[in-house]
């Protein structure tokens, strides 16, 4: 595996020091990371472009900062603040926080406030103690690094690395990958249409609970091994693979139908897959409605990530997906008992039936 510079600003010595050297006593951070660390404090706000960042594949930036003023006295400084700093300067770079956990919960919105600055924010009490973090980190860095080093970044280039079906070739196109007038990505925009729009919403891939309820199964069954055995073509992976996986749609479906009977071809997915699989290879779980407890649900409820019945859901307008992509729908079971509906986000004609649906037992 190849190994990647990772820089690391702190603006404690002792902090820069210790984890430097966790991840140099770490065997498999060894392997994977060149860590260039950076003191902050040695820093002025004009200096960012000095920073060694240029070819680097990730950065990682403690939230609690300090720096040197013009007078040379320290102040305190966010660290979001010097990421948009160098954001201006090395635009396509990755930065991720880190953060203690008392101040972590309530500073979990600052990605989704800054969403062109920082695309993370983990605990550094965590890095270490799961296995995964380090996985994440470097596989994030390689496909930063994937992206950075592609010369002719256009459409075609872009397929590749999403490993894209041909079936879904048009898929995509309407998923509004952004390219500019010459038909081009930059690696910032395209990291973050394919993490925010192409892995986030369900239609062209499917993660566990939609993949699952779109075959008509519980995800627990889905993510049984025979079954992941059985689906494993269909599986992503291109850049940005989540950890939990992610299926191609058009290939879920195409597996599932070669051991569908000829006759119950015409019927849908969710009907005719678990019992063609019990027929041929054993019992199933099906996918159940998350309120009224009936199989198969259809649909999954983007509040409770549960499965749901259609005559059971209303639509729920809470972002601008792409039209390719699945409606965003949500449960009476929500509406009952979920503290996130906004009821501005449903249609108006639906409006009417939120006080039924809720008074209703």
């Amino acid at each position: 595996m190849k190994k990647v510079n990772v820089i690391y600003i702190d603006d404690s010595e002792e902090e820069l020091e210790k984890y430097k050297k966790k991840f140099e006593k770490n065997n498999k951070a060894q392997r994977l990371f060149k860590i260039i660390p950076i003191q902050s404090q040695e820093l002025k706000r004009d200096e960012i472009s000095t920073l060694p960042i240029k070819g680097a594949a990730l950065v990682l930036m403690d939230y609690d900062l300090s720096y040197r003023s013009s007078d040379e006295k320290t102040s305190p400084f966010f660290g979001i603040s010097l990421a948009t700093g160098i954001k201006q300067k090395f635009f396509d770079v990755p930065i991720i926080l880190f953060m203690r956990r008392g101040i972590f919960i309530q500073y979990q919105t600052i990605v989704k406030k800054y969403p062109n600055v920082v695309i993370d924010i983990i605990l550094k009490r965590n890095l270490f103690r799961k296995k995964e973090k380090l996985d994440y980190l470097y596989n994030l860095a390689m496909d930063f690094y994937k992206l950075s080093r592609v010369k002719n970044k256009g459409l075609n280039k872009l397929l590749e690395l999403l490993k894209v079906p041909k079936e879904d070739s048009n898929s995509i196109k309407l998923a509004n990958p952004p390219l500019n007038k010459k038909g081009l990505w930059s690696v910032s925009e395209i990291s973050k249409w394919i993490r925010k729009i192409l892995l986030a919403y369900p239609g062209i891939l499917y993660d566990p609970i939609h993949a699952a309820t779109f075959l008509g199964l519980s995800k627990k069954s889905f993510l049984k091994k025979e079954v992941q055995k059985f689906f494993k073509d269909a599986k992503y992976e291109g850049v940005f693979a989540p950890a939990d996986g992610r299926w191609w749609k058009s290939k879920l479906q195409k597996i599932a139908l070669s051991i569908v009977e000829i006759e119950m071809k015409a019927i849908p997915i969710r009907k005719s897959f678990p019992e063609s699989w019990e027929n041929k290879k054993g019992r199933i779980n099906k996918s159940k409605c998350v309120f009224s407890r009936k199989s198969p649900a259809e649909w999954v409820c983007c509040i409770l990530k549960k499965p749901i019945m259609l005559r059971y859901s209303l639509p729920y307008h809470k972002d601008n997906r792409p039209v390719i992509m699945d409606e965003a729908r949500i449960s009476y079971k929500a509406i009952r008992e979920s503290n996130e509906i906004n009821d501005d986000f449903l249609d108006l004609a639906d409006k009417p039936l939120l006080k039924k649906i809720r008074n209703k037992r």
